[in-house]
């Protein structure tokens, strides 16, 4: 791998997040509450985001032994709430996980821009095509 860089929003990022790096083990057991956003950089189904975050995370924990039938229930939910989505360009997935609760909140915002001009027609285009699917 080459010391190459993804760009969002002009802004640089490693290709990788490197899972050994001990402050991000040591904010993972931290006693407050987290949030994880994901900006989606090329478009992609949910389906398919939903399958690789299963697998990921089922091989995460069964690689310490935490992988059992509730950990399995959870992780259906969490591919059925993305099997209707479609992750445009700069969709943003919000994982909220609160301190004081075992429960973890998960928010797809889909954002749009327009422009000041004829902004009316494209809200009437964007409108129109919620309702048409």
């Amino acid at each position: 791998m080459g010391t190459e860089m993804v760009m969002v929003d002009e802004i640089p990022f490693p290709p990788q997040v490197n899972l050994d790096n001990k402050l991000l083990s040591l904010m993972g057991h931290a006693p407050v509450d987290k949030v994880l956003r994901v900006v989606v950089i090329k478009e992609i189904k949910g389906s398919q985001y939903g399958v690789q975050l299963e697998n990921s995370v089922r091989d995460l924990l069964a690689e310490v032994d935490k992988y059992e039938e509730e950990e399995e229930a959870a992780l259906e939910k969490v591919v059925d709430f993305f099997q209707s989505k479609y992750f445009k360009k700069s969709s943003v997935i919000t994982f909220s996980f609160p301190a004081n609760t075992a429960t973890a909140k998960i928010v797809f915002e889909n954002r749009l821009c327009l422009p000041r001009r004829g902004r009316r027609t494209h809200q009437l285009k964007w409108r129109m095509q919620m309702w048409v699917g």
